[in-house]
């Protein structure tokens, strides 16, 4: 888990300066269209990044793993990838169909 926070915690700090860049650009009057696609793209880049270390950390190591430590893995690859399908990010895109 330390090797994989290792090579993760830059990836993350990284990918929030990028969302803190984001959200200043957001404030403005008027926010720079490509500024915006721009820094989405390395986010997106850097969440890529993050979910691939975190799934070749789980395959080098899952054998050597005691069956609990696996689940607890699991368990935070899912999180980590499932941050879109929130209930509030869901209930808003039904709101807005509606």
């Amino acid at each position: 888990r330390q090797v994989a926070d290792s090579l993760i915690t830059p990836l993350a700090e990284k990918m929030s300066g990028f969302r803190r860049d984001l959200l200043e650009e957001l404030k403005n009057d008027k926010p720079d269209t490509s500024r915006v696609y721009q820094l989405i793209g390395e986010i997106g880049v850097l969440q890529s990044a993050i979910q691939k270390q975190m799934v070749a950390q789980f395959l080098n190591d899952r054998d050597s793993l005691r069956p609990e430590q696996r689940a607890r893995l699991l368990k935070m690859i899912e999180e980590r990838s499932r941050w879109q399908d929130r209930k509030h990010m869901s209930g808003r895109r039904m709101n807005r169909d509606r």
